[in-house]
């Protein structure tokens, strides 16, 4: 198991080594992705894998029963744009970004602690930035994306450092005591990276210009990864009920928004990325009523 579990990351920093012969490079993100469904899908949920640095500090990887389903579904979305991308061809920096893109986006889904998921966060971070950032023209929207992408790195820091500061470790686990400013950091952190109104402003100036697998992978598979780390967050603490609330209304609003702007684009291309903002807004309205309708079963009191 555990080379089936190394395997995918292999075969995302091989395409990327490969990325002067852009089909070798694809071909090898295709295999990587398989592999990676396949590995999900034989470990049952029940990976674990842990190194103890000291009596405080856990570095580590599994894959549970959340991560497993994330995998499986990334693992099929991923097969799916490595095939395009395959066929479509494209620049080796665009081989190499997408190849190493997975590899952090792999790492956040079976990440077992805050300092390996943030290791990812950053990795998947800064070559999505490489897959957008323009040869030629403005390059201000790709920026912008990466303004927002390093405030959500920074969140997930403040955020997972108030969660060391009061359980005294780092590994994930359900701690129901912990300070408002986890919980309030770490969702922020990951639904900066949804795309949700106000975070939005890169994607009109983006899309347009994609290549289409491109956009396909910057609207499904690096949301995807923000909205198990959303899930992941809000099963680790329970959040005041106006948190909870707070976030039925930033969802809905994003929602009406997305699909508003959706409706009237003229240009194709940007389709996605409006979907992509109210999808996103819809699933971050269902998460907080989540987390209020079990708080509310639990008798909690504000």
């Amino acid at each position: 198991m555990m080379l089936l579990f190394l395997a995918p990351a292999v075969l995302f920093v091989i395409g990327a080594a490969l990325s002067r012969l852009p089909r070798v490079s694809f071909s090898a993100a295709t295999g990587g992705a398989v592999v990676a469904g396949l590995f999900a899908v034989l470990s049952r949920g029940a990976f674990h894998l842990m190194v103890n640095l000291s009596p405080t500090f856990d570095l580590g990887w599994r894959v549970d029963g959340l991560a497993g389903v994330f995998l499986v579904i990334s693992a099929l979305t991923w097969t799916a744009l490595a095939l395009t991308g395959l066929h479509a061809g494209g620049t080796p920096r665009t081989a190499a970004s997408f190849n190493l893109s997975l590899t952090g986006i792999y790492l956040v889904l079976t990440a077992a602690d805050a300092l390996t998921l943030l290791i990812g966060w950053e990795i998947m971070t800064i070559f999505a930035f490489l897959l957008i950032l323009p040869r030629d023209g403005q390059p201000r929207a790709a920026f912008r994306f990466l303004g927002f992408g390093e405030l959500s790195s920074l969140l997930l820091i403040v955020g997972f450092g108030s969660y060391y500061a009061v359980t005294g470790r780092l590994s994930f686990g359900t701690a129901p005591v912990v300070a408002p400013a986890f919980l309030i950091a770490a969702s922020l952190g990951f639904i900066v990276k949804m795309d949700v109104v106000p975070f939005h402003t890169w994607i009109r100036e983006v899309y347009e210009r994609l290549p289409g697998y491109v956009g396909a992978f910057m609207s499904v598979a690096v949301t995807l990864v923000a909205v198990y780390g959303l899930e992941r967050v809000l099963g680790m603490a329970e959040g005041p009920r106006w948190w909870n609330l707070l976030l039925v209304v930033l969802g809905a609003l994003s929602a009406f928004w997305g699909a508003l702007r959706a409706t009237v684009v003229e240009k194709l291309r940007e389709v996605p990325g409006y979907s992509t903002i109210e999808y996103s807004g819809m699933i971050v309205c269902a998460a907080g009523l989540s987390a209020a309708a079990l708080r509310g079963e639990r008798g909690s009191v504000v």
